[in-house]
């Protein structure tokens, strides 16, 4: 995956720490608060089509696939709740 930060310092979560975390604050910013880019995150989904794109240079590509999961996803995240 594409180094978004460089050499910017961050901290590996476990996933179970890092989900509790972003439980407690999802939904909870004023929508100008960017926490979790400041995270520093990084993931590989290569199973991810979206994902793919984006690691092969298609931005552009990679916004059209996860704009067609839109929906689903609003979804996923208001069960994280």
């Amino acid at each position: 995956m594409r180094a978004l930060f460089g050499d910017a310092p961050g901290d590996r979560l476990p996933l179970d720490v890092y989900r509790d975390d972003f439980r407690k604050r999802d939904f909870a910013v004023d929508g100008y608060d960017l926490w979790k880019l400041e995270r520093r995150q990084q993931f590989q989904e290569p199973e991810d089509a979206s994902w793919r794109a984006y690691d092969e240079g298609d931005c552009a590509r990679a916004l059209q696939l996860i704009e067609a999961r839109r929906d689903d996803l609003l979804q996923l995240s208001r069960l994280a709740t």
